[in-house]
């Protein structure tokens, strides 16, 4: 009779590592199933020829790879930790445990700095490294070129990985927000060109975007249950750092609703200068045809490095040969909203200042 291992219970493993999260439950979910799965070897963590040829691989500066290297060591050496650092791995891989892309899902998950001190955070970009060999698999059943596939993964952990919270401690770890991002690559969603990130993703509720059947116009009806000023814009009843404010514009103010029925769709659209308009209209199905509706893929598209852009700059963008790049000719968003309108695609922007600029290509199934 084989006697199971200490690390086959998650609340010892916890104890062990001196971690006392506020849930364990949320933490120690499918812990059974991912030890159940766990190899005797894990070539990530237990084969350092494997772990160097992933650092030289995604181009790691040599402090991050010296670091993550030293961490693997402890790891080894640690069997309440190499289950631990496992199972991080197993969650964010295996479907039915993983928080998919939502950037807090791994927030509750405590790191061991009983361990590894200020390098805690490298827990994560240890179990990170297998989530490299699983993209890596399912990128080339999709026969993504090598060069993309390298070039994909070594540009997440160069930029992405690098959070500056995180930069500090330890000569760079990985946040739990990146770490949670990872489950795109691993699904094999996400790919870089050039500076460009495109991900597959389905759209979250927004309403329904139809197209006239003869002159091909367009029609964007808000969703239901959105709370509008009198001016037309969302009700915001609180400010980005939670504090109650008031809309001077809340007076008069209406509700969003949508109707779908066989007969054709009622609503409030969305004016082309951003705000919705008051009055319900009603748009009949022999006339209009959906284009896009909720759950429906699409293509985001963005620059994970590039800046925010000033109002000046979004409102001059599609202006042609007017440009702020040294040595552009500013057409190039020109023709990215030309391409899309002919497709049938919506092609919008979202920026903030010091934050950055996400375009989105929405392209009907």
């Amino acid at each position: 009779m084989t006697t199971a291992k200490p690390e086959s219970n998650g609340y010892y493993v916890l104890e062990q590592l001196h971690l006392t999260p506020a849930v364990p439950a949320d933490i120690i979910k499918g812990w059974a199933d991912s030890i159940c799965n766990m190899p005797e070897t894990i070539p990530f963590l237990d084969d350092e020829k494997t772990c160097e040829e992933l650092c030289e691989y995604l181009r790691m500066d040599e402090e991050r790879s010296r670091n993550l290297r030293e961490v693997q060591g402890i790891i080894r050496a640690t069997p309440p930790l190499r289950a631990y650092v496992w199972h991080l791995y197993y969650r964010m891989v295996t479907a039915s445990f993983s928080f998919g892309c939502h950037p807090s899902g791994f927030y509750s998950f405590p790191m061991p700095e009983y361990h590894l001190k200020e390098r805690a955070s490298f827990a994560l970009l240890a179990a990170s490294m297998g989530a490299v060999l699983k993209a890596q698999e399912n990128y080339r059943k999709d026969q993504v070129p090598e060069e993309t596939i390298r070039h994909t993964l070594s540009c997440a952990f160069g930029a992405l990985a690098q959070d500056p919270r995180y930069r500090k401690k330890g000569g760079g770890g990985m946040s739990p927000a990146v770490f949670s991002w990872l489950r795109l690559y691993v699904s094999g969603r996400l790919i870089q060109l050039g500076r460009f990130n495109f991900k597959l993703m389905e759209t979250s509720p927004f309403g329904v975007v139809l197209q006239n059947k003869n002159d091909r116009r367009k029609i964007f009806l808000f969703e239901s249950g959105r709370k509008c000023n009198s001016k037309g814009y969302i009700l915001r009843e609180k400010n980005p750092f939670g504090e109650t404010i008031t809309d001077p514009f809340a007076v008069g103010g209406f509700t969003t609703t949508l109707e779908i029925t066989e007969k054709g769709w009622t609503g409030h659209p969305v004016d082309p200068r951003g705000f919705i308009l008051p009055q319900k209209q009603f748009f009949p199905a022999e006339e209009w045809d959906v284009i896009l509706q909720d759950g429906d893929v699409m293509i985001d598209m963005h620059i994970p490095t590039g800046g925010g852009m000033t109002p000046e700059a979004l409102r001059d963008m599609f202006v042609p040969f007017k440009t702020t790049k040294a040595g552009g000719n500013g057409i190039g968003t020109m023709i990215i909203e030309r391409v899309c309108r002919e497709h049938g695609a919506e092609f919008g922007v979202v920026t903030e200042a010091e934050r950055g600029t996400v375009f989105q290509l929405r392209f009907p199934a």
